[in-house]
């Protein structure tokens, strides 16, 4: 065995023997615990580097090698490796203390084989707490204690305690599951809770993510196309101002921690809606357009897309996020690339065949080409972005992949209930809906948001071909 008990019974075992010296190999972090215990038994241990002792190649076993490290410790062939006296080793676990800033002991010699053992503990702690819903009454410490107790025998061992003692540490157990709970990081703590998520759990955030991607998205379209200029304001004001409270609160919180990066992206997605609703004329009334025309509705979407695109990253910096986490990053470039291509040139010569069809001719097709491209892209760059990216990964923990993909294209496919640029609204709805599951699983496959934005935007070739000939499609 290799418990604190067990590496005493072997070093009493070898002083009865005789042995007065003993030869390990540096091999990982393994020999640290024999060595300390070796050493404590008054034995003189010698720590050689492996690649000193080095035998014939060949097939060979653990006995092989240690009888071979026998022979060479009993002809004196071994040099002996320099290690610190005790004093000085048991002063550098403190003096890591003093340096973190969480005040736990910096990875190093001892942290690999003592700093685990709170954290395991906090784990089952931690793990029984949630299992039961319970919030630190006197009932969940009890059942804490008995779901506990099982493990404590080899715990208990682990530290050279007798096993028969195992109820005398129960109550520190507890303590120092919860003095690791409360030095932990965000982070970690957000890892732990998450892990812990049932069915129950998944349907509830599957419930509430569904609510509040529908009144965000329902309520900034309804408000877009609202004449009343009070009404947009209430929403496009109200909205981000109640989902950056939610996502404070949430970032502040100890028991609803792990839900403020999914609320973080429904602020970022509404300060950007409101910030897009205020400023995206701004540049095609400087150069006097008429955003009615391809032309100003190609330069208002460019602008929408630079007013998110800034937004994200400011938000994702202040939050101290990693672009990564929105799919703005490299990803399988190369897989997400071919994917949209293809896919942008299959919709586009589609849309182009069916925009034929409704009599739309290939020389108003061609002049429009220019501003229906920058169009098209930028569009399908930004609600991807606005609409999978964001949500994504920030759902996985709790929904997994599947289960996220569905809610953001519910989301996206129930957001465009009130379009008026289609003759058939319910085939429209369902081909939205499939085509956002695709754009979710290509943007989950590639790591990355490209190659669903290249589809996206050749999704929108025949709507927008439509728009600009005032066609319904």
């Amino acid at each position: 065995g290799s418990t604190t008990a067990e590496l005493r019974q072997m070093a009493d075992c070898l002083k009865q023997c005789g042995i007065r010296t003993v030869a390990l190999q540096s091999t990982g972090v393994y020999w640290i615990a024999v060595y300390d215990i070796l050493e404590e038994a008054g034995l003189a241990v010698y720590l050689v580097n492996a690649r000193e002792t080095k035998n014939m190649p060949g097939r060979k076993s653990d006995v092989q090698e240690s009888q071979w490290l026998m022979k060479l410790h009993t002809y004196g062939l071994l040099r002996n490796s320099f290690r610190p006296a005790q004093e000085i080793r048991t002063s550098l676990p403190l003096a890591g203390m003093l340096r973190s800033n969480s005040g736990r002991v910096n990875q190093d010699e001892h942290g690999s084989s003592v700093g685990k053992l709170p954290k395991s503990a906090a784990r089952i702690v931690f793990l029984s707490l949630q299992a039961r819903g319970q919030k630190g009454s006197r009932r969940a410490g009890r059942q804490t204690s008995d779901s506990v107790s099982p493990k404590l025998p080899i715990f208990a061992g682990s530290l050279g305690i007798p096993s028969e003692a195992h109820f005398q540490i129960t109550s520190v157990w507890r303590i120092i599951a919860r003095v690791e709970l409360l030095s932990m990081g965000r982070n970690e703590h957000s890892q732990l809770s998450t892990s812990v998520a049932t069915t129950r759990h998944r349907i509830t955030a599957f419930t509430v993510f569904l609510v509040s991607g529908l009144a965000l998205f329902l309520l900034q379209f309804v408000a877009f196309n609202s004449s009343s200029r009070a009404f947009q304001t209430c929403v496009l004001i109200g909205l981000p101002l109640v989902f950056s409270s939610i996502t404070l609160f949430l970032y502040r919180s100890r028991n609803f921690n792990a839900y403020w990066p999914a609320y973080f992206s429904y602020s970022t997605a509404a300060v950007a809606l409101a910030l897009m609703w205020l400023l995206d004329d701004l540049l095609v009334n400087w150069l006097r357009l008429d955003s009615k025309r391809p032309s100003g509705m190609a330069l208002e979407k460019v602008t929408d897309g630079v007013i998110l695109l800034a937004t994200v990253f400011l938000a994702t910096r202040f939050f101290r996020l990693d672009l990564g986490s929105v799919y703005l990053q490299r990803g399988r470039l190369k897989l997400g690339l071919i994917f949209g291509f293809v896919g942008f040139a299959a919709m586009a010569t589609f849309g182009v065949l069916q925009a034929r069809s409704l009599g739309i001719s290939i020389q108003r097709i061609r002049d429009w080409t220019p501003w229906l491209m920058i169009f098209c892209l930028s569009n399908g760059f930004m609600e991807e972005l606005i609409a999978r990216g964001l949500f994504l990964r920030k759902f996985e923990p709790f929904l997994g992949r599947f289960l996220s993909n569905l809610v953001t294209a519910l989301v996206f496919s129930i957001g465009h209930v009130g379009v008026t640029y289609s003759s058939d609204l319910l085939t429209f709805l369902i081909v939205v809906f499939v085509f956002a599951l695709i754009a979710g699983f290509v943007m989950q496959k590639t790591d990355a948001l490209w190659g669903s934005a290249l589809f996206h935007a050749g999704a929108d070739v025949l709507i927008m071909i439509g728009i600009f000939a005032g066609v319904k499609t």
